[in-house]
């Protein structure tokens, strides 16, 4: 009775010592209390472990030894047993069943007393460590100088023991979920950057910070260059080493003091406190050299790797976060399209962006958004079968403004669904004059998610393309030589909602055409329940597959995939007669590009012919 006693003052000791801190650091203390509590001669903690097969091990983990006693965690025969295989089935069907093994080493089994008897034991009792509802591991006592019996209230204080040591289990692998939990909400598994929810907090903190102390900071978006041509041909694997090398880069080139996170795909946000425009871009600028100097390895090749930045500055108290934020995103924009492998600063105030703003509101209103058209061609009669129309804005000078000056722009200020609609409508109507004078062309014109969003200018382009029909009554059937052309990436997720939203015009005889397939976005299910007619086939992933061998691949790949549903392919950016030899030789069906013809905005619209009935 006095031995179950001490070993219960010995389990208190235990419980407030794993209550307060960790198991490293207790446990020795805790197993010589409880050796001594219950007078044996070494205490241990095993710790069962899977195999990858899924095979049960169990491994000793830590004792105590009294002097004289041989130490048995150095054995290797203690080391990932497989305890059923080891002659001790017997023990792993009681400590599945949460009881203890325990008596005098004679009594027991041949094969386990032979085994036992190595370690000079005369007497054991193990009891099983069970965290919530599964047996975890063993706690062992050793009498290795008496034969000894164990009574059952000592057998049940030992099991006590056992009980705290699983309550300090379950509590720390609650204490790691916990860390995990707020890891996973707070910080990219990747790349081990602040994740975006944890970037705009620590972006509020500092932007309230800089507009209390008067102090300037800079944002700074990355965006690595063609990432998704990245994926497609190299795998996934290969765009996370690159988003990897980036995430190392952007940790050397700057400051402690300042905040970079995974701000979501391949974008990163650099948060540079108290640094301006200037000081910013020649951060940014030797990022930008560091990255493209150095190109991943891929086996016994390099990658190269380039990256786009935009960087704002903070302009004042009466600047916004959001504002900030935004103007770095337009640059960043700006940036790719310049060329890409560069860093584009926005203007020092939010006038600029307001003026962006206003030149393209200003052409919605003085009608000087106009559509250019680019020819679309039969690549194996290179004549003239469709073609495109592309945003312009006619300049007060008479210049023209090409789309991709203001496209992004008029998307972040939300502006595109005017843009679209104004576009749809003159390619609407100049399909219809054509066919007036005897000329069919298939008509592309381009149809934004922004569009399709306002309900309102989806019933008008739909009543508007009715009138044009009426025009040419009695000179088409029920098929309408019109192509609806959506780019997939805007509808991520959303395919049944599209579907319903084009259902009109599909049902009215207009057919449907996916852009930029192939450029890392492209989603089967498109294929599955759109009812696409045409593919046309990313830009850069031609350009891209004029030297690289996997690209050609890609456009193969997506080219059989047309010929087995009966769908007509359109390579896009054809500039010189090899490229359009190349995807000719690929089986490609049509194509566009410089090549074939430059966007042209006529001078006037066709006037229609009389047709005489």
């Amino acid at each position: 009775m006095e031995r179950t006693s001490a070993v219960l003052e010995a389990v208190g000791f235990a419980a407030e010592c794993l209550g307060r801190g960790s198991w490293d650091n207790h446990v020795k203390t805790i197993l010589a209390k409880l050796a001594s509590a219950a007078d044996v001669s070494r205490v241990y903690v095993f710790e069962n472990h899977l195999t990858p097969a899924g095979e049960l091990l169990t491994s000793q983990r830590c004792e105590w030894v009294a002097e004289g006693i041989t130490p048995q965690l150095d054995n290797q025969d203690l080391q990932n047993i497989d305890i059923e295989a080891m002659g001790f089935a017997r023990w792993k069907q009681l400590m599945q069943r949460h009881e203890p093994v325990y008596g005098v080493l004679k009594e027991f089994p041949d094969v386990e007393r032979e085994f036992l008897e190595a370690q000079d034991i005369r007497s054991v009792a193990v009891v099983p460590i069970i965290v919530g509802k599964d047996w975890w591991g063993m706690l062992g006592f050793d009498d290795c100088l008496h034969e000894r019996h164990w009574s059952r209230t000592e057998l049940e204080a030992l099991s006590a023991a056992a009980n705290i040591f699983g309550a300090a289990v379950q509590h720390r692998r609650m204490a790691a979920l916990e860390r995990r939990l707020i890891r996973l909400a707070n910080f990219d598994d990747l790349s081990g950057l602040p994740n975006r929810r944890a970037m705009r907090e620590v972006m509020e903190r500092e932007h309230a910070r800089a507009t209390r102390m008067g102090h300037p900071y800079c944002i700074a978006i990355v965006d690595v260059d063609r990432f998704k041509l990245i994926n497609d041909i190299y795998g996934h694997r290969t765009g996370d080493d690159v988003l990897t090398r980036i995430a190392e880069n952007l940790r050397d080139q700057l400051r402690d003091g300042d905040w970079i996170g995974r701000w979501g795909g391949e974008e990163f946000l650099c948060f540079l406190y108290e640094t301006d425009n200037d000081q910013a871009r020649l951060v940014m600028d030797r990022l930008c050299r560091n990255i493209a100097s150095t190109p991943v390895a891929l086996g016994e090749i390099g990658i190269d790797v380039t990256a786009s930045v935009g960087v704002a500055q903070y302009a004042g108290p009466d600047d916004s976060l959001e504002s900030v934020v935004m103007r770095a995103d337009v640059a960043m924009y700006r940036a790719k399209r310049d060329g890409r492998n560069r860093v584009h600063v926005a203007e020092n105030d939010r006038r600029h962006a307001y003026s962006q703003a206003g030149q393209i509101q200003t052409a919605l209103n003085d009608a000087r958004v106009v559509a250019a058209y680019q020819p679309i061609v039969d690549l194996k009669t290179r004549e003239i079968i469709a073609e495109e129309s592309l945003a312009r804005i006619e300049c007060m000078d008479g210049t023209l403004l090409s789309a991709q000056n203001f496209i992004d722009e008029a998307s972040q200020l939300q502006l595109l669904h005017k843009v679209d609609s104004i576009l749809m409508k003159q390619s609407m109507e100049r399909c219809a004059s054509r066919i007036l004078n005897g000329t069919v062309y298939r008509q592309f014109g381009n149809l934004s998610a922004d569009l399709l969003r306002h309900p309102e200018l989806v019933q008008d382009l739909l009543d508007f393309a009715m009138s044009q029909c009426l025009r040419c009554s009695g000179l088409l059937g029920e098929e309408k030589p019109f192509v609806i052309e959506i780019t997939e990436r805007e509808f991520m997720g959303d395919v049944r909602k599209v579907q319903n939203i084009l259902a009109p015009f599909l049902d009215f005889g207009m057919k449907l055409a996916i852009d930029d397939f192939g450029s890392g976005y492209s989603s089967f299910r498109y294929l599955a329940l759109l009812p696409v007619t045409y593919l046309k086939i990313d830009g850069e992933l031609v350009t891209l597959a004029k030297t690289e061998t996997r690209a050609r691949s890609i456009v193969r790949s997506i080219q059989h995939t047309a010929e087995t549903l009966g769908l007509t392919t359109v390579a896009e950016c054809i500039e010189d007669e090899k490229t359009a030899d190349m995807v000719e030789a690929l089986g490609v069906d049509w194509a566009q590009g410089l090549y074939f013809g430059a966007p042209e905005v006529p001078a006037v619209l066709e006037p229609a012919r009389t047709m005489t009935h």
